[in-house]
């Protein structure tokens, strides 16, 4: 067995270097090198009678720079004879011609890229502190001053020269360093015989003071024992001792496999993780991301990255208190100790998983990245309210109902115990929610599942046919393949399936069959008792005959429900005809109307408005009392005034007629239900009187200004007001200042405006336009869309 003061692993320049510096200072030193031969990227090889460099080309400091400092510390300054550039600086060879850098590049860019170019290079020389710079690749950096290609690409040539790596990866923080030094010293030069000549001058001094150098020696492993190095173990499985052992091996063959995780602080691997993650990341944001986007995916990137520290941080507290606390109440036993201590460590290791979040591959990093890119263009507007979903198709605020009826799901998941179960059927759940919520369609249930499990209620929703849905809720993650949940569904639905049974089913052979089988046992799904396929959480065949009458029966009742809804529509569109038909005929003197409007503000005192003319009361000769009729329109009387003489129902005009309110103002709060999450609880009357039309034909304006303004005494509606000849509501206690009405007028009834429409149009300045579209904003009642102006409670023309 070998013994040494010092292992050096690595023949590279850094592991040469130190190597000439601890032999020079009289240490036993033994340099190991796994190639046959040395200097890493500082190497050279011949061909042809020619020497090839392998990576490092030139150096900007020669003599003058940390490689003849480690010269001069060892005595051997003139160990490397360097051959100086007599005009340093690159060239770059563009369209069949040399080109000097940078004085040539402004025959080759625009006046503006070059001065910012020269820009660069001044700020270079005047930047002090460069720790800031670290966090950017020299890309990123260099975009905040040109986005010129040519100017990019002599500067990544300089980078590849320095750094061996693209301008997308190499630090702009060690870029400015180095470049400033360079032009500092101006010295820079080769070295003769080639790159190889600088570690070659290294090793020279290593075994000229007595150490060691061995090429084509790999070492495998930093053997520890007890918290102290011991020596290095060699692929040969030869030992070499030593209690200092250098490694130039890069960082994750040292800590990974050569020394072991454990042995290094934590929060020093945490921080090397995290470093090369921002740098993985911010070279996937460079190739992936559009470059008016990059600013926006970095920030929301880093707040990302913040809240998962903190989070990690008030786990770590609060881990700490129980376990001081654990300690100051309990008086330990040896075992208690270690038993706590390696549940401690268990939390610990638990918790670093919130890391995995992070993509561990470059094909994981792309997939993110475009989830993330589809994200950030429904975040551009950072509108808080649902983004470019049309709200018919939608049914946005149908979502508050959801919340709701998730909560009643959640009681009926406790009362009946179903969260002890490992998976249940949908048909189930269904049962016990027909069985106890009457207000609950079926079309309803996956919307509200969904959204139990965005919220963590239920663990996970597993589609085994469009019709068959299982429930998840255990923590524990079940995959199944489509053989699967074959198997799943044929159980469900056979009260007695065997093995034999599902082979005749499928057409599978046994072999495949029984492959999947033992999946599903190994998951513990399914047991076989004697040939018969059993799932326990699927209860017994009468069971889930029982839930699928009850839930055959509900759908039924629904259908039969939406047909009755259609007769009754249908059969008050034609009691309106026949009711219009008989108002027609009637001789109506001309009395002024006595039914007061809807209160109507004109906040922005417009002279113009909407008047709704209203039909008098109709006399009769018995005089019987009768309430206003619907607004139509004026015909002249019909000479035959036999008509007179036919009778009318009054009473059950007056009911028919207080019924259509009753439905009308249920439409109404409705529309508000569904929609206020996206219009802010502001809209424009036609656009209610579009929801009301969907679903009742025909319906007279008088009668829905009538129900609003009910409404509004009511206090269900806050505010109505007219802006010229449309009228407006509000459903919400919010305040609309004048300049904020004349804006929504100049948007109503027109197409999606965008920023510079207002500003022409109602000659305001850019100030005054973005602060009312804020305020706006803030109320709930605007958003952005594509740069577009959206305001949905108002009618705006596709």
């Amino acid at each position: 067995m070998s013994k040494y003061d010092v292992v050096i692993i690595g023949g590279g320049v850094g592991g040469t270097a130190s190597g000439a510096i601890l032999a020079s200072n009289g240490l036993k030193t033994l340099l190991i090198e796994k190639n046959r031969f040395i200097g890493g990227r500082c190497s050279t090889y011949e061909k042809e009678g020619f020497k090839i460099d392998i990576g490092v080309h030139s150096f900007g400091r020669t003599s003058n720079g940390p490689l003849g400092t480690v010269l001069k510390m060892i005595g051997m300054e003139d160990a490397v004879d360097w051959v100086l550039a007599r005009n340093p600086g690159p060239v770059q060879y563009y369209q069949g011609k040399f080109w000097k850098f940078p004085k040539e590049l402004e025959k080759l860019i625009p006046p503006s890229d070059f001065s910012n170019l020269i820009k660069i290079l001044r700020d270079i020389m005047r930047i002090k502190d460069t720790k800031e710079l670290d966090n950017y690749s020299i890309k990123t950096w260099l975009s905040k001053y040109s986005d010129n290609k040519l100017v990019h690409s002599f500067i990544n040539i300089i980078c590849g020269l320095y750094f061996v790596v693209s301008y997308n990866e190499a630090s702009a923080g060690e870029f400015v360093r180095c470049l400033s030094s360079l032009v500092q010293n101006r010295s820079t030069g080769y070295p003769k015989g080639g790159c190889i000549a600088i570690p070659l001058a290294y090793t020279k001094a290593i075994e000229q003071f007595g150490g060691t150098v061995e090429t084509g020696v790999t070492a495998k492993k930093i053997v520890i024992e007890d918290g102290k190095i011991q020596g290095v173990e060699l692929d040969n499985n030869k030992f070499i001792s030593s209690q200092l052992i250098i490694s130039n091996a890069g960082i994750k063959e040292t800590i990974n496999n050569m020394v072991g995780r454990n042995y290094f602080d934590k929060i020093y691997l945490e921080k090397k993780e995290v470093l090369a993650e921002q740098r993985k990341r911010e070279i996937h944001i460079e190739k992936f991301i559009s470059e008016e986007k990059k600013d926006d995916v970095k920030k929301k990137l880093a707040k990302i990255s913040q809240i998962i520290l903190k989070t990690e941080e008030q786990v770590e507290i609060a881990v700490k208190k129980k376990i001081k606390v654990a300690e100051e109440q309990l008086k330990l036993k040896d075992k208690e100790e270690q038993v706590i201590e390696k549940a401690g460590k268990e939390d610990r290791v638990f918790t670093a998983g919130y890391k995995s979040a992070m993509p561990k591959s470059d094909e994981e990093l792309k997939q993110d990245v475009e989830n993330l890119e589809g994200a950030i263009e429904k975040l551009e507007s950072f509108d808080l309210s649902l983004d470019n979903i049309d709200a018919k198709k939608a049914n946005v605020g149908v979502g508050v109902f959801y919340e709701k009826m998730s909560r009643k799901f959640d009681s009926i998941v406790k009362d009946y115990d179903l969260d002890k179960l490992k998976l249940i059927p949908i048909q189930q759940f269904k049962y016990h929610a027909f069985t106890n919520i009457k207000s609950i369609k079926n079309d309803d249930f996956l919307p509200v599942l969904n959204l139990m499990k965005k919220t963590q209620l239920l663990s996970d929703i597993i589609e085994i046919n469009p019709n068959f849905h299982i429930l998840v809720f255990t923590a524990e993650k079940i995959d199944l393949s489509n053989p699967e949940k074959v198997v799943l569904s044929f159980t469900y639905e056979d009260e007695d399936l065997t093995i034999q049974k599902l082979l005749d089913i499928t057409s599978w052979d046994y072999i495949y069959a029984n492959k999947i089988i033992e999946k599903l046992k190994k998951k513990e799904i399914i047991h076989i008792e004697e040939d018969h396929i059993i799932i326990e959480e699927f209860s017994e065949f009468e069971e889930r005959k029982k839930w699928n009458d009850k839930i055959e029966e509900h759908i039924k009742g629904e259908k039969n429900k939406e047909q009755e809804k259609l007769k009754r529509q249908l059969e008050l569109k034609a009691r309106l005809k026949e009711r219009l038909q008989k108002t027609q005929s009637v001789k109506v003197p001309k009395i002024p109307p006595k039914k007061k409007q809807p209160k109507i503000e004109d906040d922005l005192k417009d002279t113009s408005s909407d008047k709704i003319e209203e039909l008098p009361k109709i006399k009769f000769a018995t005089k019987p009392v009768a309430k206003n009729l619907p607004k139509t329109k004026r015909k002249e009387a019909v000479k035959d005034e036999s008509s007179l003489d036919k009778p009318l129902d009054l009473e059950y005009i007056e009911k028919e007629e207080l019924q259509l309110k009753e439905t009308i103002s249920q439409k109404i709060l409705s529309y508000h239900e569904k929609f206020f999450l996206i219009n802010g609880g502001f809209s424009q009357y036609e656009k209610i009187k579009q929801f009301i039309d969907q679903e009742i034909t025909d319906v007279p304006n008088e009668v829905i200004l009538t129900v609003l303004n009910q409404l509004f005494e009511l206090k269900l509606i806050y505010k109505s007001f007219k802006i010229g000849k449309v009228s407006y509501y509000l459903f919400k206690d919010v305040e609309l200042n004048a300049v904020e009405k004349k804006f929504i007028k100049f948007a109503t009834n027109k197409k999606p405006l965008k920023k510079i429409n207002f500003l022409k149009g109602l000659k305001w300045d850019e100030e005054k336009v973005l602060s009312v579209m804020k305020s706006l904003q803030e109320k709930g009642i605007l958003r952005i869309e594509a740069n577009n102006v959206i305001i949905p409670g108002i009618v705006q023309k596709t």
